[in-house]
């Protein structure tokens, strides 16, 4: 049995992050003998001025026990209140995705529980192990409710983060903010919905500019690969307008290269203004193209907006769901019927 644990706190911003953690990673260290433990917060596609809607954080509780004897009944727990109010979890559902890893491998470790809306744990740390429990956040978008500051608080017992402590080193403070520019993604159809061939499918891609400057020469794309391996582009079908006025901005363009179909437009979002574009593929019959799986994914992508390369983030994709895609179901089939007289 170890006796208390003298900590030991810092924080330490990742390379290239702010105040805040935008950017990178804000580190909250608790150096502790025997014992290491380290709390830290990073987004996915945080970015300068903080945390973009949509974005997933990662919340990493590290505890090292690196000395020759086990700590046994350790209890540690993070307070997300203050997350929780401008995040849901990450997963299907709002799951926090808990996940715990054991260095080395082997040892039988309890995952973390949600208590409320704090993260708890508590138990055996073997000796010369180091487990790693992680969780996952997404910043809501839009933004709604809370005052947009993601604040998390880890306490561990025998250290100057006890319940109850002021001091600044036990928190990580993210701030979270909607883009200048807000992209949205749908289908015509709802996710897991059974396409024949010969249907057509409608997608509407918005840009929203909420300030009230011009974003100039903005540039937006939608990755298509994963649609027209089993539905065919309509070109005609291509829109755009501005509010209810059609033809004052620049219609998109569909560059149907092999393996990297895409369609993209590059122009001014002006401000206070809502710019909606449209366009339509028709299903093929399954496995008519190389590439067909049957199922249709797409995905917008922006700088500096909600929907960055890379997003995860469902407003941005299509199906909202990635587990429950529009499926194409066929082949289609021509009935005809003939008679014969014989003589």
């Amino acid at each position: 049995m170890v006796g208390p644990v003298m900590a030991v706190l810092a924080v330490v911003p990742a390379q290239g992050a702010g105040a805040h953690g935008h950017g990178g990673q804000a580190k909250v260290s608790v150096r502790a003998f025997p014992s290491l433990m380290t709390s830290r917060a990073g987004g996915d596609h945080g970015s300068k001025g903080g945390a973009l809607a949509g974005s997933v954080i990662t919340y990493s509780v590290v505890l090292n026990n690196p000395g020759g004897e086990p700590l046994a009944d350790y209890h540690w727990e993070d307070d997300l209140t203050k997350v929780l109010d401008g995040a849901v979890g990450a997963g299907k559902g709002g799951d926090l995705l808990i996940t715990v890893a054991s260095d080395p491998k082997g040892a039988e470790v309890p995952r973390p529980t949600l208590n409320g809306q704090k993260i708890q744990w508590t138990g055996d740390v073997p000796a010369r192990t180091k487990l790693t429990f992680t969780y996952r956040v997404r910043v809501k978008d839009p933004l709604t409710g809370g005052d947009h500051h993601l604040i998390n608080a880890v306490t561990a017992k025998d250290s100057n983060c006890a319940v109850g402590s002021t001091d600044a080193k036990c928190r990580t403070d993210i701030t979270a903010r909607d883009p200048a520019v807000r992209m949205t993604n749908t289908a015509s159809v709802k996710d897991g919905a059974h396409l024949k061939p010969g249907d057509e499918v409608t997608y509407t891609v918005t840009a929203k500019n909420r300030t009230r400057a011009t974003k100039d020469a903005r540039t937006w794309s939608v990755d298509l690969k994963d649609v027209v391996d089993d539905a065919e582009f309509l070109p005609d079908s291509i829109t755009a307008r501005r509010g209810d006025d059609p033809g004052v901005t620049p219609k998109p363009v569909y560059s149907g290269t092999a393996g990297s179909e895409k369609i993209a437009w590059t122009g001014d979002v002006p401000a206070d203004a809502t710019l909606t574009f449209t366009f339509r593929v028709r299903i093929l019959n399954p496995g008519s193209r190389p590439r067909s799986n049957g199922k249709l994914f797409d995905v917008v992508q922006q700088a500096d907006t909600n929907c960055p390369a890379g997003t995860t983030n469902p407003v941005c994709r299509t199906p909202k769901d990635p587990t429950d895609p529009p499926i194409v179901v066929g082949p289609s089939v021509d009935i005809s019927k003939t008679g014969v007289i014989s003589p």
